[in-house]
């Protein structure tokens, strides 16, 4: 077809146009069109071909009739029959789009939206430099044809420094659950809306694009399972999403070309999503949907907006991100349900639970990084780093996190700080620390209980402290130094600290007093003196002098948090005995009721319940039968030989067996309050000797081990009559064991 039959067309397209009502639209596919829409484009015709104009009471067939008319003609000028059942709206921007891509310029008109969920005017402001249905006379209609077929065959290509003269129209379309590619939609002022709602169904894919020469858009999605995809360039052909992968959209970005952003244009958009309806409105690149949350995008609203015009408002976020997502698996219960959000507490409290295991995963913004995090595992320590979802900690083990560390990467550390807390067995809420730093306990032998975690924006304030139980983030026992000293008549030595000796031995330098220091870790290291004519002082602590006069015994404990995860050891050199047992946690180390004075002793730190550094028997000698030097045999025979418990007693009476039986023609009395002691101190340092001697030193073994116990002298009936014996009786609650070693 020639270019005046092209321009007639264009005159006869718009004022078709020109007769519709104010506010009338029309989905494209619609094959009902109204009758005074018929009678309008065929009175339009008619002036066009110079035919007389029908009535408006023309039958139904007559304007079937020109409608098919209409259509061999639109596919001649434009090449595009494919669509018969369109509007005439459709048909008219369909004429138009042809003439575009004739002589590369824009017509001057406006299209009329196809909306039909939007039924609107096509300009909100009659100055628009533009035509609309709502300011066109009638008499325009018939005028206004032989200048427009004009304007169609002289008007110069002006090309793309022309567009400031037209205005762009948007095109969208979506691919949509169990619907596939739903129809276009299309305007340039009005809002458009793809997809559904009220139908539970996925928009998988959103294709966009503009008419004429202005430019390609630009949009990602964040899909269900895949995350963020790249910017990629969008058109009728290229879309954003995927198909044929049931895979829902979950949040959008999109932004215009350049074109038309130095232009002064602003594209804005919304997302429907499930079970949250409409979201605010998101525009040029911003975010607008969710992610996290695992909800699918319905439905998604667009309007181009010039600059100097209302743009579309409302005050709900365009947005909405899950945060984080974190889970732990904790002793007795397994893996938690997902806790997601800016701030998220896992794990327990108050259960006395162990966490065992945990994940993070990043917020799903489309900010480049990673969270990276690591835990301390009980048997195993630093684990290594773990990412986005990975398990850090062990299940099935039996094994509990002690502590704890998170860290952030790329554009996420950039733009925020990641919080952290841990609730850690006999302590509670520890102090807040951030990006990367340690948060529990290391060497204390903890389970860590739950953990909190917060993304604060960049060099934002430290979440609240309440409910903490010290301010301290992290605790390393191995950091935990308990130093300690003594005075002497040789003056007051130094500090040492990890068992080393403070004082003298064999110089016979009696100790007067002590003091001891905590650093590293919470809590006080408390000690006392028994001082000899004097007894038991009051506590001191924190580097304070305790003592003054000749130290005989001593007490050490720790308070606060030291105590609950340290055990503190301690022995001590006495006089005329040399080293004893270790003492721990507050019991006596020396001797009581022997007058010998204490000349050195030695203090660790030990992981509580980790064991003690050696020998636990006998930490205090005491005296047991008024004589000091019994006393010292037998505190020594205690630590050496016996030690203490259910089966000391079996080992004293197997330790006097071995002695040497020595006969003896001395009969003592039947009980032996004074024979006691010599007979027992001579069997000793003799090494040998008769029934009464031997009775006697069990005796005082039996007594040095907290019993009730009897050496008794008597007579034992043999075949040779009743001869005279000793032996040992114990009583134990209502019995009473004979031990005849």
């Amino acid at each position: 077809m020639n270019r005046k039959r092209s321009g007639d067309f264009a005159a006869f397209a718009l004022s078709a146009l020109l007769a519709i009502s104010p506010g009338t639209a029309f989905a494209a596919g619609n094959t009902s069109t109204p009758p005074v829409i018929h009678d309008a484009v065929a009175e339009a015709k008619a002036e066009v071909h110079g035919e007389e104009r029908p009535s408006a009471t023309s039958t139904a067939s007559s304007n079937k009739s020109d409608n098919e008319e209409l259509a061999e003609e639109t596919a001649g000028a434009n090449g595009n029959a494919n669509q018969r059942d369109a509007t005439v709206a459709s048909e008219a921007d369909k004429s138009k789009t042809g003439n575009e891509a004739k002589d590369g310029s824009k017509p001057r008109e406006e299209s009329i939206t196809t909306n039909a969920e939007k039924p609107q005017s096509v300009s909100d402001d009659p100055s628009e430099d533009s035509l609309t249905a709502e300011n066109a006379a009638p008499a325009t209609v018939t005028s206004s044809a032989p200048a427009l077929e004009a304007m169609s065959e002289e008007a110069p290509d002006k090309g793309p420094s022309a567009q400031s003269d037209s205005r762009p129209v948007l095109h969208a379309q979506a691919h949509v659950e169990n619907i596939g590619w739903m129809a276009e939609e299309s305007s340039g002022t009005n809002r458009i809306i793809v997809g559904t709602t009220g139908q539970s169904l996925r928009v998988e894919a959103i294709r966009l694009w503009l008419d004429g020469s202005w430019g390609q858009l630009e949009g990602r999605a964040h899909v269900q399972n895949d995350g963020w995809q790249p910017w990629t360039a969008l058109s009728s052909t290229n879309a954003a999403g995927t198909t044929n992968r049931s895979l829902r959209i979950e949040a959008l970005r999109l932004r215009l070309p350049a074109s038309l952003r130095e232009a002064g244009y602003s594209l804005y958009y919304r997302l429907h999503v499930q079970d949250f309806g409409w979201l605010g409105w998101a525009k040029d690149g911003e975010l607008a949907g969710s992610a996290g949350y695992g909800k699918r995008a319905e439905a998604i609203e667009l309007c181009l907006v010039a600059k100097g015009e209302t743009a579309p408002s409302d005050e709900g976020s365009p947005y909405r991100d899950a945060g984080f997502s974190s889970r732990a698996h904790v002793q007795n219960v397994g893996w938690q349900d997902a806790q997601t959000g800016y701030t998220l507490t896992i794990g327990t409290t108050g259960h006395g639970l162990r966490m065992e295991a945990l994940t993070i995963s990043r917020p799903s913004d489309d900010r480049s990084g990673d969270v990276v995090y690591e835990a301390h595992v009980q048997n195993v320590g630093w684990q290594g780093e773990r990412v986005n979802g990975q398990v850090a900690g062990t299940s099935g083990s039996g094994l509990r996190l002690e502590a704890l560390r998170i860290r952030l990467t790329g554009d996420l550390e950039n733009s925020y700080d990641v919080w952290y807390r841990v609730h850690v067995q006999d302590l509670g809420w520890m102090g807040w620390t951030k990006n990367g730093e340690k948060s529990g306990t290391q060497g204390a032998a903890k389970r860590m209980e739950a953990a909190q975690v917060v993304l604060v924006a960049k060099g934002g304030s430290a979440p609240s402290a309440n409910g903490q139980a010290t301010e301290a983030p992290f605790i390393d026992t191995s950091s935990a130094k308990l130093s300690y000293n003594s005075t002497s008549a040789d003056g007051t030595q130094d500090y040492v600290s990890d068992g080393a000796t403070s004082g003298s031995t064999g110089a016979a330098r009696p100790l007067t007093s002590i003091s001891a220091r905590l650093e590293g870790i919470g809590g006080s290291v408390r000690y006392a003196t028994h001082i000899s004519n004097l007894g038991w002082s009051q506590e001191a602590s924190d580097g304070a002098p305790c003592g003054n006069g000749r130290v005989e015994a001593l007490r050490i404990r720790l308070t606060g948090f030291a105590e609950s995860c340290l055990d503190v050891y301690y022995r001590v050199h006495v006089s005329q005995i040399g080293w004893l047992d270790w003492a721990r946690n507050g019991q006596d180390a020396g001797s009581t009721g022997l007058s010998l004075p204490i000349e050195a002793y030695e203090v660790r730190l030990v992981t509580k319940g980790a064991g003690a550094p050696g020998p636990t028997a006998m930490p205090c000698a005491r005296s047991v039968t008024g004589d000091t030097e019994l006393d010292v045999i037998l505190n020594n025979i205690i630590r050496n030989v016996t030690g203490t418990g259910p089966d000391a007693l079996r080992r004293g009476y197997n330790y006097v067996m071995e002695f040497p039986f020595r006969k003896e023609n001395d009969f003592p009395m039947r009980t032996a309050p004074t024979w006691l002691v010599p007979y027992a101190k001579e069997m000793y340092t003799v090494g040998s000797g008769n029934c009464y001697r031997s009775a006697s030193l069990m005796c005082a073994i039996a007594k040095a081990l907290g019993y009730d116990a009897t050496v008794i002298a008597g007579g034992l009936r043999t075949k040779n009559g009743i001869e005279m014996h000793g032996w040992t009786e114990v009583r134990l609650g209502g019995r009473v064991l004979m031990l005849d070693p």
